[in-house]
């Protein structure tokens, strides 16, 4: 509209104090938001002659630091255009024109330039103008804006500024006053309905009751004539409709028309995770025609956390039928049903899981045992019945790891770990006569999981092997060292360069690796044999630095960082060169294993009698199926990452032996592409026994 012609300017009168106190009591006795604005912009305009004023205020009622000023009343100005310029205008109190850090600053602004609020100033169509700052407890909450070519005198500004502040105050109490009524009756409303809702919903863990629960009382609420429920997937970005209502179409129709829409505008509100609120379905171009007759819709993403899982649709015949009032309640709804339906999936998952879960332990051949943290059984498979000696037939949920491991030697290994609260492998005699593999682990939130895995025919089979091998590895060092020789005197009595002196090289690299494979063999049919260990107290730290430093120049090369935590004046038990043999395999492997710039950390600590040592790496990981067979001879874990590393596949099953005649345990944690943590539990330094 057109902005209404200038009137003639006045002088404004002399400021009556007097007048304003009756004037700030009247404004405060105004509740009505609306008619309390008209009221003060004829008393401002009044008083200074202004042809036009204009009120800035905040949506913010509760005043914060940063909050949004609009225009909420203008001179002259029909409540059509008003709305337009409160939805299209806004300036926030941190904003950097000049007039809003004035204001900041609790100073009067004079703009007859042009230079401030020129979206504002160009709408209304004003020229020169005064703005007086509108402070609420401290807060600037707006502005009162006059049209006046010049400043007024200090006084009138004066008494203008406590006018503007009067009007803060009373804009402010109307705004809460009408917020608080109507908010409250609405509420009241309400609160009957969802506490209904509630109660029903709380007792529905089946999702289709949940869902036709849902839009049964969307639909009565709102007084719609159809309605639907569609479950969002936002990695596949699938849409599924499970509940409708109202529609009369056959259901391959309605699919055929959905599915032509791109899930309509459902689909849209899925995405966008705002509510929709379509006054004339005719007008949106995403509209579904399930229903030729339907036309106007509301649509509302049932959120969990952050995330869209669910849409609620619901259409009338009548145009522009939903309100605000019922956009509020659908989303009070949505957001009690998205617990409800979230709850619904979670229990049909668990019971799909636990299913699947029994279905598994059911065929798996190794032994399965779970203990909580209080030590009570709660999951235990069929295999673990006859290796420990279990009646088939007995109740043993809930029953102690005491009385359910009892007889075996894995319930000292069970408790040990528990003291430790790490995780333990070993290898143990079973009451069925049997060798298992035991892999025992502590997580926070499950317990211990216990894993047994029977090795009887590979423990007979790496005997026979260990027999061989102890037998040929002799016969094999001659042939070796004889062609090392004459490899060596070949280079002394012959000039060689180029391809001739990397055959050469070539060779002896080759017969260096096959010495340290017949050595590592050795050393470990000599451990198998039955090594003597001398065994004495000795200084932790003194054996890691040695270690560490062998391993520096290859750890160099990669750029790997090795960092060591261990306690000053940290003794173990144990025979000084298998204990350096142990950690210098268990780092080199960690650098080994370890991609370039990675990081290997050794941790030690005492637990009570025994000491922890954590060689961990941020290397390429070990899946669970390697974990079970790494402590095996010659085992080695075969991935494309690993092919250009050397390795004999010995040095694990060596470094197992030591540790379990040094009467500790050695278990591994590992995951694929987050490193691998293996833990060494020996016995504190003590004093050597006379």
């Amino acid at each position: 509209m057109e902005a209404p012609s200038a009137l003639p300017i006045s002088s404004p009168p002399a400021p009556d104090w007097a007048s304003l106190v009756d004037l700030q009591t009247r404004l405060n006795t105004i509740l009505d938001f609306e008619a309390l604005v008209q009221e003060a912009l004829r008393e401002s305009a009044a008083f200074s002659g202004a042809a036009r004023a204009v009120i800035l205020f905040t949506d913010d009622v509760a005043a914060t630091e940063d909050s949004v000023i609009r225009p909420v009343g203008v001179t002259g100005y029909v409540p059509a255009t008003l709305r337009s310029l409160r939805e299209t205008i806004a300036f926030s109190t941190h904003d950097a024109d000049p007039a809003i850090a004035a204001w900041s600053r609790r100073e009067v602004y004079h703009d007859a330039a042009h230079e401030a609020l020129r979206s504002l100033v160009t709408a209304v169509e004003m020229q020169a103008w005064v703005g007086l700052p509108i402070v609420v407890r401290g807060m600037l909450m707006g502005a009162l804006i006059l049209d006046l070519p010049e400043l007024p005198a200090a006084p009138v500004v004066a008494w203008l500024k406590s006018l503007a502040n009067s009007i803060g105050v009373a804009l402010r109490n109307a705004r809460l006053h009408s917020q608080a009524t109507s908010s409250l009756n609405a509420r009241m409303n309400e609160l009957a309905i969802l506490q209904r809702i509630d109660l029903e919903l709380s007792e529905q863990i089946h999702a289709s009751h949940v869902f036709d629960m849902t839009l049964d009382w969307v639909l009565r609420y709102t007084g719609s004539n159809a309605g639907t429920i569609a479950v969002y997937d936002e990695d596949s970005d699938v849409l599924k409709f499970v509940a409708e209502i109202g529609y009369e179409a056959p259901e391959a129709t309605r699919t055929m028309v959905r599915n032509a829409a791109d899930g309509g505008i459902a689909k849209r509100v899925a995405h966008s995770a705002r509510s929709e609120l379509i006054p004339d379905v005719s007008n949106d171009p995403d509209f579904a025609p399930v229903s030729t007759v339907m036309r106007s819709h509301l649509s509302v993403p049932v959120m969990k956390e952050d995330r869209v899982i669910a849409v609620i649709s619901v259409e009338s015949r009548k145009l522009n039928h939903f309100n605000d009032d019922h956009l509020t309640f659908v989303e009070r709804l949505a957001a009690r049903a998205g617990n409800a339906m979230d709850n619904a999936r979670l229990f049909s998952q668990t019971s799909s899981e636990r299913e699947k879960l029994a279905n598994i332990l059911l065929n798996i051949t190794d032994v399965v045992v779970v203990f909580n943290a209080e030590d009570r059984l709660v999951l235990m498979n069929q295999s673990a019945y006859p290796v420990l000696r279990l009646y088939t037939d007995g109740k043993y949920e809930g029953q102690s790891a005491e009385a359910v491991l009892e007889g075996t030697d894995l319930l000292p290994v069970y408790t040990e770990a528990r003291k430790l609260q790490d995780t333990i492998s070993q290898e143990l005699q079973m009451p069925n006569g049997r060798t298992y593999s035991a892999h025992l682990s502590f997580h926070s939130h499950v317990g211990c999981i216990i894993v047994l895995q029977d090795i009887t025919e590979a423990k007979e089979t790496d005997q026979l092997k260990n027999e061989l091998i102890a037998t040929v590895s002799h016969d094999l060092k001659q042939p070796l060292t004889v062609m090392q020789g004459y490899l060596e005197l070949l280079l002394m009595s012959t000039q060689m360069e180029g391809r001739p002196l990397e055959y050469v090289r070539a060779a002896q690299r080759s017969i260096a690796n096959m010495r340290g494979l017949i050595d590592d063999l050795l050393s470990l049919a000599k451990i198998e044999s039955g090594i003597q260990l001398n065994m004495r107290a000795l200084d932790l730290k003194t054996i890691l630095d040695r270690c560490i430093s062998d391993l520096g120049a290859s750890a160099e090369m990669k750029s790997i960082s090795i960092k060591l935590d261990v306690p000053d004046g940290l003794m173990v038990q144990g025979d000084h060169l298998s204990l350096g043999q142990i950690f210098n395999n268990l780092i080199g492997n960690a650098v080994k294993y370890t991609p370039p710039e990675g990081k290997v950390t050794v941790n030690c600590e005492r637990r009570g009698d025994v000491v922890v040592v954590t060689v961990a790496d941020t290397g390429l990981g070990i899946s669970p199926e390697d974990q079970a067979k790494i402590f095996n001879r010659f085992y080695r874990v075969r991935r494309p990452e690993t092919e250009m590393i050397d390795g004999t596949g010995l040095g694990l099953a060596i470094v197992k032996r030591l540790v379990e005649l040094h009467r500790g345990h050695i278990g591994v944690d590992s995951r694929l592409g987050e490193g691998s943590r293996f833990i060494v539990t020996l016995s504190a330094g003590k004093d050597p026994e006379i």
